[in-house]
């Protein structure tokens, strides 16, 4: 039998989701808007695969506040995106499932 509890869900501040392809990943990010008190600014950008392109997503995650990065990804391409957001922040990261 499954328990339900009432506790509030935690909600993570700065979070951002990267859909990530051979070629080219997407990323979005949501973060708490700065004029509107409980609203949230969503801004989504693409961005090649290659290592200066994954420097300059580095680079906008850290200024975006990002504390918490979600992926999709088919097969290894994850693994640069991860390696650079991994060296410079100690935000969580939700990897793909291996199966």
């Amino acid at each position: 039998m499954d328990e339900i509890t009432e506790e509030p869900a935690a909600l993570t501040e700065r979070v951002a989701a990267l859909d990530i392809g051979k070629a080219s990943l997407t990323a979005c990010t949501r973060v708490p808007h700065e004029d509107k008190l409980g609203a949230r600014r969503q801004e989504v950008r693409t961005y090649a695969t290659l290592t200066p392109a994954l420097l300059e997503l580095r680079d906008w995650l850290v200024c975006q506040g990002v504390t918490l990065v979600l992926m999709e990804a088919t097969s290894a391409y994850w693994k640069p995106p991860f390696t650079y957001w991994r060296t410079t922040s100690s935000a969580g990261w939700s990897t793909p499932a291996m199966s």
